[in-house]
C-alpha cells in the first residue's frame, strides 16, 4: 500500500482513508470495510491532532457507510455520541 512506503506515515493515515475510502472505496469494497478504514482515520486523526479535520471527515464518512452498510443502530448511536464529545 502507499502507506507503507513511507516510515513515519501516522499524520497521513487519516487524509488516505478518508480521500481513498472516501471517493474510490466506497464503489468497490465492501462497505463494512470502508467503515473500519474510517474509524481508523477518525482515531489516529484524533490522536496526532495534526489532521483533526480530517478525523471528523472520516467521522462522517463513517456514519454514512455504517448506516448503508447495516451497523446496529444502537451502537452506531452510542459511536456517534462518542465522535461528538
Amino acid at each position: 500500500s502507499m502507506l507503507g512506503r513511507f516510515a513515519d506515515s501516522s499524520e497521513m493515515v487519516s487524509k488516505v482513508n478518508f480521500g481513498y475510502y472516501g471517493f474510490v472505496g466506497v464503489h468497490i469494497l465492501p462497505l463494512q470495510e470502508c467503515s473500519d478504514k474510517f474509524r481508523k482515520g477518525f482515531e489516529v486523526g484524533i490522536s496526532t491532532g495534526e489532521s483533526a479535520a480530517f478525523a471528523f471527515y472520516n467521522s462522517m464518512h463513517l456514519m454514512r457507510t455504517a448506516l448503508l452498510g447495516g451497523d446496529y443502530l444502537p451502537d452506531l448511536l452510542r459511536e456517534t455520541d462518542y465522535h461528538l464529545e
